[in-house]
């Protein structure tokens, strides 16, 4: 469950904050909230890689103030202390990108990176305690001090979008050193320990303004490509009504002409089937035009089912407009053409039924089938199976005739 963040905004997640201006305009919803989180946890892990070569340098650093210390022992237990938070700190955080990429649940990988920031806060104070002020040079404190409240500070920044982290990250510091002050431990006087915790306030309250910032261009971005989604969407479903018909999801007449324009290839047959269904005014007027559209469907879908079945080739389903529709049938003889227009006739008898309709709804359809010849045009080989399909219905409907 979401919780409130530090500073009171609204959460997008799990300990998160966001910009409140966004969320007044926008209340995203589930996916769009993961989205975000997503985005900011990208963002932090690339600071985070981009950080990593000072991270290197201050170990080089303090590995090379082991040479001046008094108690290089303890500088050194110290050091392996923060060796081991770092990369703990990089795999968890690795983890929870993973975790919400993969949209699985965070809370796992969230409290791994709790016991990794709070390792790394404890190991950033035991360099501070491995010091000692009286023995050791003072270039030696003031190196080793330094490389300490500037990687305290980068890591603040780095983890700030993640409030509660941040927390735990800061108070394992403080709570280190402050254990150290009440116990009486010379490197720690409380004088220091109100300047540290007052050098430390510095880098908290910047931290808030970049997670502002990082979450506010985590939402634009998540919001841009929500949109850049919803135009592809769009311009898909243009390209398709374009060339689709928008009750049937067949080819359109458009596409129709488009695609079969150019003639068969060499040595193949192109048949056209001209499918009209009988008397389809009186289904509109008896039953409603809530009917008809209904047995439009159901008779595009039994076109559909008999081009799934036919061998390969450049076949198609096209509505016309109205009860008209063609079948092109690509690279089958007249026999052939003959008995896909038969079985689409017999299918058209069972439209009623498979629609779950009035069994009273009587359906049929017309065919006239036309053999493309050599050098014909789409327009003239349409016409006659036009004429064709007429023949049939002037012999009583129901039937399919052979174009002349």
């Amino acid at each position: 469950m979401p919780v409130p963040s530090l500073f009171g905004e609204p959460p997008i997640g799990p300990r998160f904050n966001l910009a409140p201006n966004l969320w007044k305009k926008r209340r995203y919803s589930g996916p769009h909230r993961r989205a975000i989180r997503a985005e900011v946890l990208a963002a932090m892990v690339d600071r985070e890689a981009q950080v990593a070569p000072a991270h290197l340098i201050a170990l080089g650093l303090l590995l090379a103030s082991l040479a001046v210390v008094t108690q290089p022992g303890l500088l050194a237990l110290a050091l392996c202390l923060r060796t081991a938070s770092l990369l703990l700190t990089r795999r968890t955080t690795a983890r929870l990108v993973s975790d919400i990429d993969l949209e699985a649940g965070e809370d796992g990988a969230l409290n791994g990176l709790y016991i990794a920031m709070t390792l790394a806060g404890v190991s950033w104070a035991t360099l501070l305690l491995a010091l000692d002020p009286a023995a050791d040079p003072p270039i030696a404190v003031a190196l080793v001090a330094g490389v300490v409240m500037i990687g305290v500070s980068l890591v603040i920044i780095t983890y700030g979008p993640i409030a509660s982290v941040k927390v735990a990250y800061v108070a394992s510091f403080l709570g280190t050193l402050a254990v150290a002050c009440m116990t009486g431990h010379p490197v720690v006087p409380w004088q220091l320990m109100l300047g540290v915790a007052g050098l430390v306030a510095g880098p908290v309250l910047f931290s808030r303004g970049a997670a502002r910032h990082s979450i506010t261009r985590a939402c634009l971005t998540v919001e841009n490509r929500r949109l850049s989604d919803k135009l592809q969407q769009a311009l898909e479903r243009a390209e398709r009504l374009a060339h689709h018909d928008p009750m049937t999801d067949l080819l359109n007449r458009r596409a129709f002409f488009q695609r079969f324009s150019a003639p068969p290839d060499a040595g193949t047959e192109r048949h056209l089937l001209m499918i009209d269904l009988d008397h389809f005014k009186a289904i509109n007027d008896c039953f409603g035009h809530d009917a008809g559209d209904m047995v439009l469907c159901g008779l595009a879908r039994e076109m559909e089912a008999v081009l799934a079945g036919l061998p390969a080739g450049n076949h198609g389903c096209v509505r016309l407009g109205g009860e008209e529709f063609v079948f092109v049938l690509d690279r089958l003889d007249l026999e052939e053409a003959h008995a896909v227009a038969e079985d689409l006739r017999k299918r058209a008898r069972l439209v009623p039924v498979r629609q779950g309709m009035s069994p009273n709804l009587g359906v049929s359809a017309s065919i006239g089938v036309a053999v493309q010849k050599p050098g014909e045009s789409l327009d003239d080989v349409l016409r006659r199976s036009d004429l064709a399909m007429y023949r049939a219905k002037d012999r009583g409907r129901n039937q399919v005739a052979l174009a002349a």
